[in-house]
């Protein structure tokens, strides 16, 4: 893999965050903001032997109904090593995720400075998680063929775990609220670490 591809797939990750749910099919976009990458390291020796980073962004959209698309997208790589000189970059591929949240929100103009936004998230009532080429799920719309899926819970026992139905998953997935700082002019917010309603 060169450095090359792997920042290109980064980008058509990004690409990828368009999607429709609790807003109307009427409502207008009043805004699109992004944040820059996120880097999370996890070592998984002893147990094993490699280590993986994990690169996230979030995309926020908020529509003239009051309502918001809030999507995270990921990508998870093990021994990726980037060279010092050249674009020779190495890594394995573990998994690629995006999740859309969709609920309300209020936002507030910054009184010192009118470029900046301060948008609350409600609790979200819908979730809908893609993961790599394998499942996805929909909390709205949920499916027999979702509640057979098993997600790994723990990489280093082999855990798994199901849903019987979207309301389950959607009540552990979402996160309690979240504010988000924004700046107008450059379409900008913050990485924001999402905390589900369950940690």
């Amino acid at each position: 893999m060169s450095k090359k591809n792997l920042l290109l797939g980064v980008a058509l990750l990004g690409v990828m965050l368009t999607g429709c749910g609790e807003t109307s099919s009427e409502a207008k976009l009043t805004g699109s903001y992004l944040s820059p990458s996120n880097m999370v390291y996890s070592n998984m020796r002893p147990t094993y032997n490699y280590y993986t980073l994990t690169f996230s962004m979030q995309n926020l959209k908020t529509f003239d109904d009051g309502t918001y698309e809030l999507s995270e997208i990921s990508q998870c790589y093990s021994a990726l090593i980037l060279p010092e000189s050249g674009s020779a970059a190495n890594g394995n591929e573990r998994e690629n995720k995006i999740t859309t949240y969709y609920g309300t929100f209020t936002s507030e103009t910054n009184a010192l400075d009118s470029d900046m936004l301060t948008i609350k998230l409600s609790e979200p009532t819908r979730i809908i998680d893609t993961v790599d080429a394998s499942y996805y799920f929909d909390t709205a719309n949920w499916t027999q063929a979702m509640s057979e899926v098993k997600i790994t819970t723990n990489p280093l026992t082999g855990e798994t775990k199901s849903y019987a139905d979207g309301a389950t998953y959607l009540s552990e997935k979402k996160f309690s609220e979240a504010t988000f700082n924004a700046t107008i002019s450059t379409s900008a917010i913050e990485y924001v670490p999402l905390t589900t309603t369950q940690a």
